[in-house]
């Protein structure tokens, strides 16, 4: 001890007298592991690792089992085309951003107004799956317009595809549910996947399945939804028939899932935005912000709700298997 510290060999060593914590630590986050090793699944060693690696590679697996990256794309549209603007998306993003980042998220990826395509999207949130293992957690966090369409392939019951709508939708290249459902059918074993999505017509966007109500008081409050026009339901179509429109992957409802979604509204309701950011993303994120200990994804939608207070304009949705309403929120799963 003397030689590592550079003390002479007459300096005092101060015992050490057993008391304080001695429990765990969570230390994941406190190295810096090399790239190769960061996402290491443990069915997945890589078979060029020299023979000296395997007990490294091993520990490191194993500790990233458990502890797990965090990681959140955060979508914000105000300055949408046609006379649509909104003005609270792009805040409510930075700060859905700010508070993952306090719940010990990597530094979210962010993509606001003329960034956030649909290609954009789709790719940036493609690649945080591609990328995830067991134990991790992602959250994707959607502030802008929504709307319905026509269903194309006859997938739902009622006729109508629920979309978000991209910066350049204009265009007809609109999100729709099954391009959403497309892409989490994706979703790795054991990573956790958790949506938020402050639009309207937002309640079952993220899976395939088979209005209005009372006016906010605020003199600023404008619906996030956009109702579709002849020329936008014809562009949709022509870029569907150029894309290829999107196929039926999973019936059974909720228990199809494998990520968690909660919605601004439910599906007959309108999500309002006023005073600068969305009634659901500025009471949602005072909830995440009370701290996650304990806390499961049904009782988050139920706090999320009684933020509202007695008489709300829009109600929180959770859609998710039925299982998962009991699972912590934004935790590894077990």
């Amino acid at each position: 001890a003397r030689r590592v510290l550079g003390r002479e060999d007459a300096d005092a060593i101060v015992e050490y007298t057993g008391e304080g914590s001695r429990a765990l630590i969570d230390w994941q986050d406190q190295v810096d592991w090399p790239g190769v090793l960061r996402h290491v699944s443990p069915n997945s060693v890589p078979n060029s690792a020299p023979a000296s690696v395997p007990n490294i590679v091993a520990s490191a697996a194993a500790a990233q089992a458990v502890v797990g990256s965090r990681r959140a794309l955060c979508v914000g549209i105000d300055r949408y085309p046609g006379g649509n603007e909104l003005s609270g998306c792009v805040a409510d993003a930075r700060l859905w951003a700010d508070s993952f980042a306090r719940l010990g998220f990597e530094t979210p990826v962010m993509l606001l107004d003329g960034e956030a395509s649909r290609a954009a999207i789709l790719d940036r949130l493609g690649a945080l799956l591609a990328e995830s293992v067991a134990g991790d957690v992602l959250a994707f966090q959607f502030s802008g317009h929504g709307t319905q369409l026509p269903d194309l392939n006859g997938d739902e019951d009622d006729n109508l595809d629920e979309a978000l709508c991209p910066v350049d939708f204009a265009a007809g290249a609109f999100l729709i549910d099954d391009d959403i459902a497309e892409l989490f059918a994706r979703i790795p074993p054991g990573v956790n996947v958790t949506c938020f999505m402050d639009c309207c017509h937002s309640g079952s966007n993220t899976r395939f399945v088979g209005g209005g109500t009372a006016r906010p008081r605020e003199a600023d409050a404008r619906p996030r939804f956009i109702k579709a026009t002849a020329a936008m339901i014809s562009a949709h179509q022509d870029f569907r028939k150029t894309s290829g429109a999107g196929r039926a992957l999973r019936r059974g409802g909720a228990e199809a899932m494998s990520e968690v979604s909660f919605s601004a509204c439910q599906p007959q309701e309108v999500a309002w935005e006023s005073g600068g950011h969305g009634a659901f993303s500025l009471r949602a994120t005072q909830v995440l912000r009370s701290g996650l200990a304990g806390i499961s994804n049904q009782e988050f939608a139920e706090r999320v709700i009684s933020a509202f207070g007695d008489k709300p304009a829009q109600h929180v949705y959770l859609d998710c298997a039925q299982a998962a309403r009991s699972a912590p929120l934004l935790q590894p799963l077990r």
